[in-house]
């Protein structure tokens, strides 16, 4: 828990488009979780490194690049450079050797959560010295027409256990639901929500909290099963394959992720 002390931060002040229906409210669930990632930011005293891994919604840099825009607006860029955000622009921070937030993101096309248990992977994570983790898989365990939720949990489970080993016990981990998206219907331009969006996000939700890990539940935030993919199409965020987001959908998701973060770090201030 933060001393009573210390500020709050400034936090960014994206909305919901007006078309959004069936939002909920933007939050960490479970922000103690991430608690001392968040004392390290207050005290300033060194580089706090956050490292965002995930598929391709992360390997194309528009998503985390949006989110470390927001984190800058609460926690400052000091400690980084002016590194450009887009498509295949580097996504590892240039560190000033200043304190403070220094943000990356490590991305595969195509990855579920097991692709990062391979060697090279996790040394690649270890090799930034994270302190907190931000995990953003489900999209690709979505397209699994024999998706097993007890399957997909024990993929986690080996990950985090993973991730502990490579990179320390102490690592702290937020795990994000993925957006929703749809898959081809009966015709080559038909397109039909994806009907495992909900029970891929509930699994990963589930187990967060039942590990004590923090939670940004996306896909829930932005309509859930009966509106998530609706609000990102009638907004024209999503790209033709049903899949993917323009950039003005990356950046409004990776904004609200950013600013639910500075939330949960203000609301621990105030505990």
């Amino acid at each position: 828990m933060l001393p009573a002390c210390a500020q709050e931060v400034k936090v960014d002040g994206t909305a919901f488009p007006e078309s959004f229906v069936g939002t909920q409210e933007n939050k960490i669930e479970n922000a103690e979780a991430v608690s001392k990632t968040f004392n390290k930011l207050k005290e300033g005293k060194e580089q706090t490194r956050i490292l965002h891994v995930g598929d391709s919604h992360v390997r194309g840099n528009f998503f985390p690049g949006f989110v470390r825009k927001a984190l800058e607006v609460s926690f400052g860029s000091d400690a980084m450079g002016n590194d450009p955000i887009g498509y295949n622009k580097p996504s590892i921070a240039t560190e000033t050797g200043k304190p403070g937030l220094v943000f990356s993101s490590i991305g595969i096309n195509g990855a579920t959560t097991s692709r990062f248990l391979k060697p090279e992977q996790l040394e690649a994570i270890k090799a930034q010295h994270p302190d907190m983790l931000i995990l953003s898989f489900g999209t690709n365990e979505g397209y699994d027409k024999n998706y097993n939720a007890e399957r997909h949990i024990g993929q986690l489970q080996r990950l985090i256990s993973a991730l502990r080993e490579a990179c320390g016990e102490g690592i702290e981990i937020l795990l994000t639901t993925p957006p929703g998206c749809f898959r081809r219907g009966i015709t080559k331009d038909d397109k039909i929500v994806n009907s495992n969006n909900g029970i891929v996000a509930e699994t990963i939700a589930n187990f967060a909290l039942e590990n004590n890990l923090a939670l940004w539940n996306m896909y829930e935030i932005v309509g859930g099963d009966e509106n998530a993919c609706k609000n990102w199409q009638t907004a024209g965020f999503i790209q033709p394959d049903g899949v993917h987001f323009k950039q003005s959908g990356y950046e409004l998701q990776g904004r609200l992720l950013g600013q639910a973060i500075a939330k949960g770090y203000n609301e621990l201030l105030n505990k």
